[in-house]
């Protein structure tokens, strides 16, 4: 069934994917980067199952299935991954597993991950061959086990099942019990626990805000994965808040004043090098902007305060504009566009 719910458009993006998507959708970024590898999709599993469930899966190496079924809107709150598994006893069944990343306990997650199911389902019914096939897979659906990981601080205290939802205490009316959803909740966990597999644990750690107190780990775990450890730098540096900022700035203090490799050493350098790249666009703003003003002092004589204002403050593209106009405008407000 792997190739059967595939989302091209929405798959999860290469290495080489523009920083832009990262920056918007980090969590997800890191949760992909790490997970949409057999080994540590099936160390996932296997931490974070319940025995019965876990027990009832083969030994086969999960299969990812490209694609997200997050809301856009919640994308850079949640990130997901889907994975089809082999069943002990035969047949194969879906592992959906949501990571929210809120601060807080979302009341609403068990909508969620039941639209995100009901998504799952569609896509494989509709991927049936003609009326018949479509039928059939409809009265055959894969179970879908729903994996919840949150990486509050926060104790969850909101529902994980539809019934816990229902204004009603009466069992007769609960006519479609939702997923009783697998909670595990990581920012609670200590990171031995999170798991037996070193990359893995690294990626738990970093996605539970704990990356800059446990960056020797993180360094231990991707020494030989410099793709990871770059995606890993970047994270740590989008998402650094409060206690875990503080530390992650002291530990670049320390760490400027030598040669430093692994994650903090590409921290240093990403920093540097945006540092110059701001530079040469401040430098080159600047030049623009006495260059806009000695022209049109040539042409219209000593500039007021408030248009000089206006060309201090001005970006790029509107200094580019009032260039391109300072020739041909009769006077200061025609190049400015205030007559």
């Amino acid at each position: 069934m792997t190739d059967e719910i595939a989302r091209p458009d929405e798959a999860a993006p290469a290495f080489t994917t523009a920083r832009s998507q990262e920056a918007q959708r980090p969590h997800d970024a890191l949760f992909r980067a790490v997970f949409s590898d057999s080994v540590q999709a099936r160390a996932l599993l296997r931490d974070h199952l319940p025995n019965a469930v876990a027990g009832l899966l083969a030994d086969t190496p999960p299969r990812i299935v490209e694609g997200s079924f997050i809301d856009e809107a919640l994308r850079q709150s949640q990130a997901d991954l889907l994975l089809e598994v082999d069943l002990a006893g035969g047949g194969t069944a879906f592992a959906y597993v949501l990571v929210e990343h809120k601060s807080y306990p979302d009341a609403e997650v068990v909508l969620q991950v039941l639209g995100y199911m009901v998504r799952i389902w569609r896509d494989y019914v509709r991927k049936g061959e003609g009326r018949d096939g479509r039928a059939a897979r409809a009265r055959g659906l894969p179970p879908i086990i729903p994996l919840l990981g949150y990486s509050g601080a926060a104790p969850w205290t909101g529902p994980t099942d539809l019934a816990d939802m229902l204004a009603t205490d009466t069992p007769e009316l609960v006519f479609l019990r939702g997923p009783g959803l697998i909670l595990r909740q990581w920012a609670q966990m200590e990171p031995e626990e999170l798991s037996g597999d070193p990359v893995s644990q690294a990626g738990l750690i970093a996605l539970t805000g704990r990356g800059p107190a446990h960056l020797d780990a993180l360094e231990a775990a991707l020494l030989d994965n410099p793709a990871l450890q770059e995606r890993f730098a970047v994270y740590i540096r989008q998402t650094a808040r409060g206690a875990a900022l503080e530390e992650l700035e002291q530990k670049l203090d320390a760490a400027r004043t030598g040669q430093t490799e692994g994650i903090l050493g590409r921290i240093i350098e990403e920093l540097r090098a945006e540092g110059e790249a701001r530079g040469r666009a401040e430098g080159e703003a600047f030049g623009r902007k006495r260059d806009l003003i000695r022209l049109l002092e040539r042409r219209f004589g000593s500039l007021p305060a408030a248009d000089r204002a206006r060309i201090e403050g001005a970006d790029m593209d509107q200094l580019d504009a009032w260039i391109d106009r300072v020739l041909d405008a009769p006077g200061l407000a025609a190049l400015f566009g205030d007559g």
